[in-house]
Order: structure tokens, then sequence, then C-alpha cells
């Protein structure tokens, strides 16, 4: 018995271990792509959806995206899923189709299917932001730990990259470190002040550790966001006026 779970805990490790130095290998080729963000002087919530813009190509690829969105929106994942594959079979680096099958996938939570996907489009198309961004948000559900490593990895070498120190605030939230979580999210919310994600999360934290005079802060500023959802907006409400009355 023993023996098997030796050999069970080097097989874990050697999967670990290949995982990371893919990942690297993918970051080391993004990094050289990454524009930094300029900072601004200034003191888990996230959507499901990813940014994905369909573009026209062929006539049939433009229908099948058609059928496989419609899909989608009507809760038939499996079928946007074939309609999708019915695409990448013909043209296996098809962005749009590409992107929209990894989305599904992350919704079904199945974030190493996700995860596979935004490696492939990231050797490919290793300078698109947006595939980036999604694919910092699958790590932080496929593999803790493993996202944490790569990314710390990655803002060794670019400290002014607000998705990346955004996640990194993530990351330490999970971990329970509040003080590490509110530096990376405070330095990602000064170099992107209207970012609704960025304020809300910045403020959580600030809540958390009793910082209520400038949760209050982040909370109105995020108010002040259009696009907050009406659900966000009530509960950012009510916590305000908690805050207010303390």
């Amino acid at each position: 018995m023993l023996l098997c779970v030796i050999v069970l805990l080097c097989v874990y490790v050697n999967i670990y271990a290949n995982e990371s130095l893919e990942i690297q290998k993918i970051f080391n080729n993004v990094s050289r792509y990454i524009q930094p963000n300029k900072k601004l002087d200034i003191l888990e919530r996230k959507s499901n959806k990813f940014n994905v813009k369909i573009t026209k190509t062929h006539f049939n690829v433009t229908f099948i995206l058609k059928k496989a969105k419609d899909s989608f929106k009507l809760g038939d994942n499996e079928k946007a899923i074939a309609f999708l594959k019915e695409i990448t079979t013909k043209f296996p680096y098809h962005k749009n189709a590409l992107m929209m099958l990894s989305n599904i996938y992350y919704i079904n939570q199945d974030y190493k299917q996700a995860k596979e996907i935004c490696i492939k489009l990231l050797k490919q198309y290793p300078g698109d932001t947006i595939i980036l961004e999604n694919f910092f948000t699958i790590l932080l559900k496929y593999n803790h730990n493993l996202a944490l490593e790569t990314m710390l990895e990655l803002y060794s070498r670019h400290k002014n990259y607000a998705p990346l120190l955004a996640n990194l605030g993530l990351l330490y939230v999970k971990n329970g470190d509040l003080v590490n979580a509110k530096e990376y999210m405070l330095a990602a919310v000064s170099m992107d002040y209207e970012n609704p994600f960025y304020l809300y999360n910045l403020a959580v934290i600030l809540d958390k550790l009793h910082d209520l005079e400038n949760a209050a802060v982040f909370y109105e500023k995020l108010l002040n966001q259009e696009v907050t959802d009406f659900n966000q907006r009530q509960q950012v409400e009510a916590r305000l006026q908690s805050i207010k009355l303390r």
C-alpha cells in the first residue's frame, strides 16, 4: 500500500513539474508582447463570460459559430461544443471557435480542458491580451499552487501589468494573506482606476482588513460605474450604508 502511495505521489509530482515547465515556456513567449500599464497616484467576483468577438471568415464557419453561440445562450453546452469542434477539426487554430470552446469548458468547470485550449491559443496568438487574461482566470481555478508559482515568476519580469497584479491579489485572498492581497490589488487599481473588478475586490479586501474608511472610498467609486450589475450594486449599497452608520 505504501509503495502504491509513493508511486502515485511521484507521478503527481512529475505531472505538476511538466505543467509548470510548459506554462513557464508559454509565459516566456508571451512576456515579449506584454505592454506595462502606467501607474497613477492613488492611495471573487469575476464574470464567467469571456469577451468573445466573432469575426467573419468563411460563410460556413460564421454560420456554425452562430449556431454554437445560440446553443450556448439556450443552455445547451453539449451542442455548442459539438458545433465548435466541427470548426476546430477543419481549422485547428480558429481563434474565435477555440475561445468560445475554452469559455464553455470553464463554465462547465472542466478547467483542465479550458487550460489546454488556452495554452494552444497562447502558442498561436502570444500577443492577444484577452486570451492571456482568460488564461489567468482559468489557471486560478485549475491549480492554485501552480497559478501562484507561474504568475510570480512572470511578475518578476513584468511588475506593471494590471491583470497579472489583480490575479495575484486574488490568489493571496484565497491563501488568507490579505496584506499581500491588498498590495497587489492596490497596484492593479493604481494602473487601471476605472476597472470595476479591481475596485470591487480592493474594497472587499480593505473591508476585511477593517480599513473601513478606505473601503468606503472604493465602494463609492464602484457605484459610479455603469457596468456594475444590479445584484452587486445592491450588495455594495447595503455594505456602504452599514459602514457609514458606524
